[in-house]
């Protein structure tokens, strides 16, 4: 059988869930039936009322009463009244109506929960005077206590209402911020994208005119020299291999168009940032290159070591850093920042704070130039972050 459809703000049931719930209100309606039992004056010899009352109780009204526990999630309100109101005359039912009072609790509802508490309470006193005790208590002492138990059993409901409706924020506010991540690195893909667009149309623009003005000179002048003409295929040559590596290879550095401001980066100014980066901590600067990578590399090549300078010194603040860039003409360039475990741990308002795209934008600016990023905890708690971006032979390679 399929389980009962849960009601809106609690949890559903699985069929291991109402399967304890019944075996715990039948264990404590027996422990119940029990004390009963062994209160009485004279078990040996109970009247024909007691009897008669025992045997409904173990076989009609508790397995009764436990089969409607099955339906509570249903049918909260129904289902408590009906299992309270039986309690006064079955030990098993009292025990399923204390389970159903501590569900409708959890509804925080106080309509409900009134009710069914006094209903609960003037079941437990009919049910004492309907089985006799050896020294049984006045009614103006069990009325407290019966009035101490149900409010137990209403504070717990509600602890465990209040309880599962934080649960239920957390978790709608998880899956929302996995939305908003979802969301933010979506965009942060397209704005990657959308500044590859940009600077593609700095860089090639004056290249494909370059190519185009002596394309002009050769198409228009019959006077040249062959030695002439020769250059000028040179130069034609050689500005379409630059386009077409700068094409292959620019990864979105967005252009700034204010004026005065510096040219983009290349590798050459890797000496100077991680100066920069030592105010921070000790960075110590690997360099093993055979030759001058390309402009475009070398600026995909600062910016990811200035990202990952970045995420060591916000991450893992007073760790050292190692920075090592290897590579040759016709092979990958390898760009490798490992940093050390944290030797402070940045805590309120002094932390960084960070939307966590800087990965994703890394990993864009790889993959679309060919490459591929690689990072991860290394064994000494520290991180690892390792980029492989294609070289470009040189022509003498070709």
């Amino acid at each position: 059988m399929t389980a009962p459809a849960s009601l809106p703000g609690q949890p559903p049931l699985t069929h291991w869930g109402h399967t304890w719930r019944v075996l715990v209100a039948a264990l404590f309606g027996l422990v119940s039936l029990l004390l009963v039992f062994v209160e009485m004056p004279d078990p040996d010899r109970l009247s024909d009322r007691l009897s008669l009352l025992l045997v409904v109780d173990v076989v009609v009204l508790g397995p009764l009463c436990l089969g409607l526990l099955l339906l509570h999630r249903r049918f909260p309100l129904p289902v408590a009244i009906v299992t309270n109101l039986v309690g006064a005359l079955s030990a098993v039912a009292g025990a399923v109506g204390m389970v159903t009072l501590v569900s409708i609790a959890t509804r925080r509802r106080w309509r409900e929960i009134v009710p069914v508490s006094v209903l609960s309470v003037a079941s437990g006193m009919v049910f004492e005077r309907l089985y006799p005790q050896r020294e049984p208590l006045p009614w103006w002492a069990t009325l407290p206590l019966l009035v101490a138990l149900v409010a137990g059993f209403v504070a717990w409901g509600l602890y465990l209402g209040t309880r599962r409706e934080l649960v239920e924020s957390w978790r709608l506010r998880a899956e929302a911020a996995d939305r908003e991540q979802t969301v933010a690195a979506e965009r942060a893909r397209e704005a990657e994208r959308a500044r590859i667009a940009r600077e593609m149309h700095d860089v090639l623009a004056h290249r494909l005119s370059l190519v185009s003005m002596h394309a002009g000179v050769l198409a228009f002048r019959a006077d040249l020299e062959p030695g002439e003409v020769r250059a000028e295929a040179r130069v034609i040559a050689d500005a379409s291999r630059q386009a077409l590596d700068e094409l292959r290879g620019v990864l979105g550095v967005l252009r700034d168009s204010d004026a005065g401001r510096p040219p983009q980066p290349t590798v050459a100014d890797l000496a100077d940032l991680v100066e920069q980066a030592r105010t921070a901590g000790p960075v110590a600067l690997e360099r093993r290159l055979d030759g001058e990578p390309p402009a475009p590399l070398g600026r995909h090549v600062y910016r990811v070591v200035q990202e990952a300078l970045t995420n060591a010194r916000k991450h893992a603040p007073g760790a050292a850093v190692t920075v090592r860039v290897t590579g040759r003409p016709g092979d990958d360039l390898e760009v490798e920042v490992r940093n050390g475990a944290p030797l402070v741990v940045a805590v309120g308002a002094g932390s960084p704070g960070g939307s966590g795209l800087g990965l994703v934008g890394l990993a864009e600016r790889a993959s679309l130039a060919g490459g591929r990023m690689e990072s991860g905890r290394t064994a000494d708690g520290g991180w690892s972050l390792r980029v492989l971006l294609p070289w470009p032979a040189t022509e003498d390679d070709d």
